[in-house]
C-alpha cells in the first residue's frame, strides 16, 4: 500500500495505475491506522520519517460563522445598552465596559481580514464581562 500526503489518499500497488511522484510505500497496519483517521476527518502530514493524524485546518466559513453569532450576541448587548441610555434609565454596562464592547465589535468586523485568519486559536477574545451575563463567547 502506498500513500500520497499531497493527494491525502492510499493507492494500492496490485491494482495497477498510476501513482503520484510523492507516494510512498507503508506497512498494512500503518495504513490502517491512517485510514481510520482520514475517516475521522482527520489529515496525514509527514513528520521526520513518520505520519501524523492532524485535525485538519479551520474553514474560512466555519470562522465566519463563528464570527457572524458573535456579532450577532454582541450587538444584542449594544443595542440594549443604547436603548437604556435613550429612555432614561442606568444602563447594565458601564462607560468603560461599553467601550470594551465596542472594540470588541471592531475586532469580530476586521477578523477576516487579519493575517491570521481563519485559525480559530487567533479569534478576538470578548470582554470578560460578556460570560458574565450570560452571553455566549
Amino acid at each position: 500500500m502506498h500513500i500520497s500526503i499531497e493527494k491525502q489518499a492510499f493507492f494500492d500497488g496490485k491494482l495497477g495505475g498510476d501513482r503520484p511522484d510523492d507516494a510512498v510505500e507503508i506497512s498494512q497496519a500503518e495504513y490502517r491506522r491512517l485510514f481510520e483517521g482520514r475517516l475521522a476527518g482527520l489529515l496525514v502530514v509527514k513528520e521526520g520519517d513518520t505520519f501524523v493524524l492532524v485535525e485538519p485546518p479551520a474553514s474560512a466559513a466555519d470562522e465566519r460563522a463563528w464570527r457572524d453569532s458573535m456579532l450577532a450576541s454582541a450587538v444584542r448587548v449594544r443595542d440594549r445598552h443604547r436603548d437604556q441610555v435613550e429612555i432614561g434609565i442606568d444602563p447594565t454596562l458601564t462607560g468603560e465596559q461599553y467601550k470594551s464592547l465596542m472594540m470588541y465589535l471592531q475586532s469580530l468586523r476586521d477578523w477576516p481580514q487579519s493575517s491570521d485568519y481563519p485559525d480559530a486559536s487567533h479569534r478576538p477574545m470578548a470582554p470578560a464581562f460578556l460570560e458574565l451575563q450570560g452571553r455566549p463567547v
